[in-house]
């Protein structure tokens, strides 16, 4: 055949190329092996992980670091250490606790900004930080009737939080607390097989299961039928208010060990120790090369010293009560809340707590102020830095986080909560209450106040007949126990709600003073 001699030459070059060992084949598994360690070798010798981007070498050399934590390590911070808005708030709160502004060891991105808006705006600043955040945003005044925001929300948040830290579990104060109290509605007990029936929601323990409904609830829509008596009758829609009573008293000024430690960790001595320590840990990081974290522990230095020379001071009179009565107010989010906060007591304490300014703004200083600016920046540069430059000056950053979320964690809040009321020389005694409803709440709040004044609840409740009848209906069941009140202008069935309500109000007042040992008519 005309092609056989061309096949046959190709085929005798194809079997050279496979049985000669002088030739190498880039398919073979040695081949593999040889070019993967080589590049391995590579990757350890020329020390890329460990220097970074920028390839310089430092004073003193590191190990070589895998790429992914190299990687990984240089995004955390940029990521997970930013401010948000709520920052702020926290700061005019810690502020106005402590009395002055304390810097860790690496201050979240925008802190050092906030710090410099506070020396620019001064009392603008608390006006829009201290509303700002979830809780405490409005007080009901009961005694003036006044409606107001917090002006010190945050303050007010920590030490509310102090002190239920330990609370005992909320008291239910419901329909069936009282055992002189009927029910409105009979329970049936029928026993009936779960496969004739639906199922629904019942109640025969705290938690409640699913358990089949009686035909009567297809009629009556508002009972269950189980072989045992449930607590709550279905289809009655009830929206629980928990109530949490903060009472504050005056107590001696006492010095315990760890007040003791606070106040020698405000000193100048121990700042001056913290700082030398800081400054020599900073020196040794830009020995080893980590210069991104280097710039960022330097701008928290400088910032830690720029703090100390702002000078903030107690307004005038601070604590002191200018009334001859005590506070009673209500704290909550918002109007349609379901978690309430009663401040009362000493009227100087709770006055300030949540409508009075509890720091003054230092003075403007404009070298203060630039600092603080530039601080800023600087910040963001080191970040951003650390996030291009990679290496064990990622490491060294995330380290340096965690280090200030532990320390963070140590000096949190319930610390700095339990020093000021210790340094102030006050008490507090808290209890918590679960009401089936608003208007009880509501009801039970004014008895316990005494005040005449019904104005500050009209956010709260409607003004309506039935609200009016049944604080006047709770007034005097107080004062005659044995009266029974004639309801007038209302039908039978809003007077047997008045009356139910009222006799919920009465027990719960009682329940409430018989907790708390020096609870009385404010």
């Amino acid at each position: 055949m005309p092609g056989r001699p061309y096949i046959m030459q190709h085929q005798s070059l194809l079997c050279d190329f496979v049985f000669s060992p002088s030739i190498t084949r880039p398919c073979e598994p040695e081949a593999q092996t040889y070019n993967a360690s080589t590049e391995m070798a590579q990757f350890g010798s020329n020390g890329q992980s460990n220097l970074g981007s920028l390839g310089i070498r430092p004073f003193f050399n590191l190990a070589p670091l895998p790429t992914i934590v190299a990687e990984w390590t240089s995004l955390i911070p940029l990521v997970c250490h930013l401010a948000s808005h709520q920052d702020s708030h926290l700061l005019a709160g810690e502020l106005a606790i402590t009395g002055s502004i304390y810097i860790g060891l690496f201050p979240k991105l925008g802190v050092l900004n906030n710090i410099a808006r506070l020396i620019k705006d001064g009392t603008e600043f608390f006006d829009r930080a201290s509303p700002t955040g979830n809780v405490g945003n409005e007080v009901w005044d009961v005694m003036w009737g006044s409606t107001f925001p917090c002006a010190n929300g945050a303050a007010s948040a920590i030490i509310a939080a102090y002190a239920l830290r330990n609370s005992k579990k909320a008291l239910d104060l419901d329909d069936d607390h009282d055992g002189r109290i009927e029910r409105p509605t009979k329970l049936h007990r029928r026993s009936t097989t779960n496969s004739q029936l639906p199922f629904s929601r019942t109640h025969d323990d705290k938690r409640g299961h699913w358990g089949p409904i009686c035909k009567e609830y297809l009629t009556q829509s508002f009972v269950t039928c189980t072989p045992q008596a449930f607590t709550t009758p279905v289809g009655v829609y009830r929206r629980c208010q928990t109530l949490h009573i903060l009472d504050f008293r005056r107590a001696p000024i006492i010095f315990p060990w760890h007040l003791r430690l606070y106040h020698f960790m405000s000193s100048i001595r121990w700042e001056i120790l913290m700082i030398a320590l800081l400054v020599i840990g900073d020196i040794f990081l830009g020995l080893f090369g980590l210069y991104g974290t280097t710039a960022a522990v330097l701008c928290g230095i400088v910032s830690r010293i720029a703090c100390r020379f702002l000078r903030f001071k107690r307004p005038p009179g601070f604590l002191t009560n200018n009334e001859k009565h005590d506070a009673c107010m209500l704290v909550s989010a918002h109007r349609n809340a379901s978690t309430w906060y009663l401040f009362r007591g000493d009227r100087g304490i709770v006055d300030y707590l949540l409508n009075k300014p509890m720091i003054s703004p230092p003075e403007p200083s404009y070298w203060i102020w630039s600092w603080f600016r530039i601080g800023h920046i600087l910040q963001i540069l080191s970040m951003t830095f650390v996030a291009a430059q990679r290496g064990w000056d990622g490491v060294a950053m995330t380290v340096l986080l965690l280090l200030e979320k532990i320390w963070s964690h140590y000096w949190n809040h319930h610390w700095l909560g339990a020093q000021w009321l210790e340094s102030q020389g006050i008490r507090i005694e808290t209890r918590s209450f679960n009401f089936t409803g608003r208007t009880q709440m509501i009801a039970t709040i004014r008895a316990l106040s005494g005040s005449g004044n019904i104005s500050w609840m009209d956010d709260i409740i409607v003004p309506h007949p039935r609200r009016d009848a049944l604080l006047e209906y709770v007034d005097a069941i107080i004062k005659e126990p044995g009266e029974k009140p004639e309801i007038i202008g209302l039908d039978e069935k809003d007077a047997m709600w008045i009356d139910l309500q009222a006799r919920v109000v009465v027990h719960a007042v009682d329940i409430i003073r018989r907790e708390f040992l020096y609870f009385v008519q404010v």
